[in-house]
Formats: C-alpha cells, sequence, structure tokens
C-alpha cells in the first residue's frame, strides 16, 4: 500500500491531483476540507470524507471524495508543527523554522513551462495589494484600497489613459478566455480586452481613424504603464488600542510609501501571476510535453515520504475569491489549458481592420512575448501551475 493511500486529512492549501477521462493529469488546491470547514450553510456542508477542490483548469469549486484524489504537495510554513509519516511508526513532531518554496510556471500568452524556479526569483505585478501594511515616515498602517492609472495601446496606435478603480469593465485577455474572472492588478505588457465607448472618464492620447469606426467593437489592449493614482490607508495611531484613522496618500507621499511585506506573500498560489526574469539555466518546454511526464510520472501513485501538519490553529486559504465562482459537486473535464502561441494570434489578427503601428525609439512599448523576447534578462509574465516545497 502506498504512503499516498494513508493520508486521511486534508488541510487548506494542500495541492492535490487527479486524472481526467483521457488519464491527464489535473492539479488543484484545497480550499475547505470536512475537519476544518466553518461553512453554517448546511446547503453547501462537506459531508465526511468529501473536500472542497478548485482545479486549475476549472473556473468553480467542486466537492470531491478524498478517496478521488492525491495529495502531490503540502505547502508548509514557518512555524508549523509537522512530523514525519512512516507506516507503523510513531516519529518525532517538530516545527518548521524555514523552507523554501519552487514553482513550476507558464510563460502567460505562450505554451512554454519552466519548472523548479525557486519563489525568490518571482515578484509581485504590483508592490501595492489590499491588506499590506505599510508606512510613511513614523506612521503604520495597512492599504484599504488603491487606484491605478493604466496607460494602454491597442493594435491600430491608439493609446489612453483610464483609472482602473472606476473601469470595471477591462478584463485580463488571456483569463477571459478560460472564464478565470476578474484581475485586479494590471502591470505593463498585459493584454486586456474592453470596449472602448464604455471606458470611463477616458483620456485619449492617440486616437487613429480606426479606433473612431471601432469605438463599440471589443478590442484588446496591451497595457504600457501602470503608476499609482491614490492610495487609502488606515493609519494605526495607538499601537495599544484600536484607534484608526484614514487617510489618502497623494501622488507626491506615494514615493515615500514604504511597504512591509507580510511572510504569507513569500509563498505563492496556484495559478497566481508573478514577473519572472529569464535566467541562462531556465529550460522551456511545451506545456504539452510536461503534463505528459507528469501524468507518466504520477499514475502509479507512487509517494515516498509526505508530512503531517498539525492545523489546530488552521491557516485561511490564500485562493482569491475573485478567481472562483459558487462551488459545484459535478466534476466536469475541462478542455486543454495550453494558450494559444503568439503566433496563432497573429493569424487570427490579419484579417481585422486594424493595422498594427511601429513604436517610436523614445517611448518604450510594450507587446506580449515574441520568440525573441524568451531569451535571459527578459522580464515575463508568468503563472504558477505547480508549486512544492522543501523543508
Amino acid at each position: 500500500m502506498s504512503v499516498a493511500n494513508e493520508v486521511k486529512e486534508f488541510y487548506s492549501n494542500d495541492i492535490v491531483y487527479r486524472f481526467d477521462k483521457r488519464k491527464r493529469i489535473t492539479f488543484g488546491v484545497v480550499v475547505d476540507s470536512y475537519e476544518g470547514s466553518t461553512d453554517s450553510d448546511e446547503q453547501h456542508a462537506l459531508q465526511k470524507g468529501q473536500i472542497r477542490v478548485w482545479w486549475v483548469n476549472n473556473s468553480r469549486e467542486q466537492v470531491w471524495r478524498q478517496s478521488k484524489v492525491r495529495l502531490m504537495s503540502r505547502n508548509i510554513i514557518p512555524g508549523d508543527i509537522v512530523r514525519r509519516l512512516e507506516h507503523g511508526k510513531e516519529t518525532q513532531r517538530g516545527y518548521c523554522k524555514e523552507s523554501k518554496q519552487f514553482a513550476t510556471v507558464q510563460i502567460v500568452g505562450t505554451d512554454k513551462i519552466i519548472e523548479k524556479v525557486s519563489s525568490d526569483r518571482l515578484t509581485n505585478v504590483s508592490p501595492y495589494d489590499i491588506n499590506a501594511a505599510v508606512c510613511l515616515d513614523k506612521k503604520y498602517g495597512r492599504i484599504q484600497s488603491f487606484d491605478q492609472l493604466v496607460t494602454m495601446r491597442s493594435k491600430c496606435g491608439s493609446s489612453v489613459e483610464v483609472l482602473s478603480s472606476i473601469n470595471h469593465d477591462v478584463e485580463d485577455y488571456w483569463l477571459s478566455k478560460r472564464n478565470r474572472g476578474f484581475f485586479e492588478l494590471f502591470y505593463p505588457g498585459q493584454e486586456i480586452m474592453c470596449t472602448p465607448y464604455y471606458l470611463e472618464q477616458p483620456h485619449w492620447i492617440v486616437k487613429s481613424k480606426t479606433m473612431k469606426r471601432n469605438m463599440q467593437s471589443r478590442q484588446r489592449f496591451t497595457v504600457q504603464k501602470v503608476e499609482p493614482a491614490a492610495i487609502e490607508v488606515a493609519w494605526h495611531d495607538c499601537p495599544s488600542s484600536d484607534c484608526t484613522t484614514f487617510s489618502e496618500i497623494k501622488s507626491i507621499d506615494i514615493k515615500k510609501l514604504k511597504i512591509l511585506e507580510p511572510l504569507e506573500n513569500c509563498y505563492l498560489e496556484l495559478a497566481e501571476r508573478r514577473l519572472l526574469k529569464l535566467a541562462a539555466q531556465d529550460v522551456m518546454t511545451r506545456k504539452r510535453d510536461w503534463i505528459r511526464k507528469q501524468s507518466a510520472l504520477h499514475r502509479s501513485d507512487s509517494q515516498k515520504v509526505l508530512h503531517v501538519v498539525n492545523r489546530n490553529n488552521k491557516r485561511p486559504t490564500k485562493i482569491r475569491s475573485s478567481l472562483l465562482f459558487p462551488p459545484t459537486s459535478v466534476p466536469n473535464d475541462e478542455p486543454d489549458e495550453d494558450w494559444w502561441t503568439e503566433e496563432v494570434e497573429e493569424m487570427s489578427d490579419n484579417g481585422s481592420s486594424s493595422s498594427n503601428t511601429s513604436c517610436t525609439a523614445r517611448s518604450k512599448c510594450y507587446y506580449p512575448p515574441k520568440p525573441k523576447d524568451l531569451a535571459p534578462g527578459h522580464t515575463l509574465a508568468v503563472e504558477a501551475i505547480f508549486t512544492g516545497h522543501s523543508v
């Protein structure tokens, strides 16, 4: 009997896997389990032996029986109480002092995979995030909300500035193709979709004739620049009390604002998007080839050593609610997750009325990664499709 079969309890943030009808491996993350469930809604309450899982090839949470999935990786952070699980032995317990996370990432907009990327190399797409701890001079607080001034450029050469806080119709291009939902943060090089006519308070820097004719058509843009417009912070004036004041940080003081990154932000979650600077040692493979390799490797369910973690002080799941829809208990196999490559996109765009406009030498323009950009030294957006730890 394999060790994987002896894992009787799953916890939030556990990375699990299963095989679809075509015998391809699919990864997911445990959102909730029967043992650790806090859901008071009887309609969606889990039964004994059930877990709620979000699979990377599905936009919904699904309820699965624990016996139908396998544990692939357990996220262990410093402070967790652990022990080694060995059959028939009562092993010694301890606590995690340090752990290192690795990830398999996919370059956004391509079908290229890079394995064993250290989380230290992956940076956030934006330095600001909701509830992030900040300090300004001697004041300490947390970000409650922030606004971004986004400059984006269309294929016809039109350029426009918009505020992210009032333009909710703007969607990430690659996430919209997979019904993944809303992406809160913007970054240079990101591809987005929107209908220009419905933009709120747009400031058009360049507006071509093609754009004027197609204002009510849904179009594809590339983000060129992102600047913080305003940040609202809740300041803790009295550390020993609940005294809190709110204020909006203007552009002049934003540069003085320091981000105090919490420990949990150092750890990747499944499907999280980060920025990676390519290095010479990075080896790229096709996603289909990687899936075939992982399917063959884990089909035998061979697991050598697993870790059991004491979750008495349960850590909340890190899966963002913006990526998820209401849960369903009917597991449906989704189509292949490979992104289109840029060569395919160019073929489809040739039939449109838009024409490419070259950038001037003075301004640096961002576009989706071309084959020449997949070289050491280039910084590209990547998405984590699998994460693992070494303790």
